[in-house]
């Protein structure tokens, strides 16, 4: 095995599966925490946390993705007479390398739409206001939890596609 081939392999499914944990922690360990917070400073946090993992996420995904791209194609190369079975190596990786990055369009169509672009409106009025928003607390904590939810189906995404790509490796 060459080792392009190796590297593509290890980056991929590390990625893949580095992304995933990242994601589903901040649904499972920091959106708990956040909770316990007052809704001006939760709203703050949450936005803190959303622009730090918009800053990683898609980067590490589109690589995660090149890498099974790249591993598609390879395999095809490498192993012709299983190229068209279904569970053949070239399209599990195929498979992989077209849900990792969905997780971008998924955020753009579904989440911001379903309590994204509230809570960063509420984020900055909690910047510009010093009074209290106990007013919505209720919103804030449903948005909140509405937020989780959606974020987990990012997280299984990058997840199934990290473990697509571990099978493809192994049935190399």
């Amino acid at each position: 095995m060459s080792a392009l081939i190796s590297t593509a392999q290890t980056v991929g499914i590390t990625t893949a599966a580095c992304l995933t944990g990242m994601i589903a922690s901040i649904s499972y360990i920091g959106i708990p925490v956040i909770r316990l917070a007052s809704p001006g400073v939760a709203v703050r946090q949450w936005s803190k946390a959303y622009a730090l993992g918009k800053a990683i996420a898609p980067p590490l995904a589109i690589t995660s993705a090149a890498c099974f791209g790249y591993m598609s194609y390879a395999s095809r190369q490498a192993l012709p007479l299983q190229s068209s079975e279904l569970g053949s190596p070239m399209l599990l990786y195929a498979i992989a390398a077209a849900l990792i990055p969905c997780i971008i369009p998924y955020t753009l169509s579904v989440m911001d739409p379903g309590a994204n672009n509230r809570l960063k409106l509420l984020a900055k009025e909690a910047e510009r206001s010093s009074k209290s928003m106990e007013s919505i607390k209720d919103e804030v904590q449903e948005l909140l939890g509405i937020w989780a939810g959606m974020n987990y189906v990012r997280a299984a995404a990058v997840g199934a596609g990290a473990v697509l790509g571990a099978i493809a490796t192994i049935a190399m």
